[in-house]
């Protein structure tokens, strides 16, 4: 079920009041927690801050295999193209300055994939508004290609210093598939974003693979959560440059994609959409993760 944005009941009424002693033992971080948060400032800034963000194994695995379906699932529409010498195409939005999705080799299921497909040329752009600098660059390319020696398989990678919210160079329907993972929440225009995403994706097959945090929806039982969601989110945009913690990602990338109701799938696709709770990662613990098409 998708959140209502203009339903406040929940952030009006007293969220414990609400809560059974197991559902506030299940919610994330709980009141001990939200006890220790309150010690001081600076340990507030240093623990929602992103920088300092750990990432655990189950979502590691869960951005690559969201990737690794995106492009999979490209395939077919790029192979029956006529020109099928040029590169299969991958844009990832916010590569961030140390490059981490190539880095920690979440596209290794991806190429895997491909490379069984037939796909035995890839060309990955990362953009972002912060270029990584060159050593980084030169260790995430060794990495994405040490994957890719066995398979036949050659990646050019390359990064670009930009937003996703303005318009780019890119031509209309570039790429065949576009990637992001923990990014939308820090634009400051996600409609923008996400309009760009959908003008430079190749209509006819293209897709979109996202991992995002998103706001609680207020159908789901993590009402604590959803407090401090809205209470730490002004203080979580200063400490971590401009992430936003209680937004409706999920229903933003529907609503841009045309695809809220059944009858707009001759638009676009929703492939796969799963909404998920990560305790580890608090206060980003609510996200979403799926694959859109795009049919035309």
């Amino acid at each position: 079920m998708t959140p209502k944005n203009d339903d406040n009941e929940v952030a009006l009424r007293s969220p414990l009041s609400q809560l059974s002693r197991r559902q506030i033992l299940a919610s994330p971080f709980a009141i001990g927690g939200a006890i220790a948060y309150g010690k001081s400032l600076s340990d507030v800034a240093k623990k929602i801050s992103r920088g300092d963000l750990e990432y655990p194994p189950a979502h590691e695995k869960r951005v690559e295999s969201t990737i690794a379906n995106a492009m999979v699932a490209a395939v077919p529409s790029f192979l029956s193209e006529k020109n099928t010498n040029r590169p299969f195409r991958v844009l990832e939005i916010g590569i961030g300055d140390n490059c981490r999705v190539s880095r920690r080799g979440l596209y290794d299921e991806a190429f895997e994939e491909l490379s069984k497909r037939g796909v035995s040329n890839i060309a990955l752009t990362g953009l972002d508004i912060v270029v990584p600098k060159s050593n980084v660059m030169a260790q995430a390319e060794n990495r994405l290609n040490k994957n890719s020696s066995g398979k036949q398989m050659k990646v050019n990678f390359d990064v670009l210093e930009g937003s996703i919210e303005s318009k780019s160079t890119f031509s209309n329907g570039w790429f065949d598939c576009v990637v992001c993972a923990l990014t939308l929440c820090s634009v400051d225009n996600q409609v923008a974003a996400l309009e760009e995403v959908k003008r430079v994706l190749r209509p006819n097959g293209g897709t979109f693979g996202f991992v995002e945090h998103v706001a609680v929806n207020i159908e789901e039982p993590y009402r604590i959560l959803n407090l401090q969601q809205q209470v730490f989110d002004p203080l979580q945009q200063v400490v971590a440059h401009n992430c936003h913690l209680h937004r409706y990602t999920g229903d933003n990338i529907l609503k841009v994609f045309s695809i809220q109701k059944e009858e707009d799938y001759a638009l676009s696709s929703r492939l796969s959409y799963e909404r998920f709770l990560v305790d580890d990662m608090w206060p980003v613990s609510s996200q979403c993760c799926g694959v859109i098409q795009r049919n035309s």
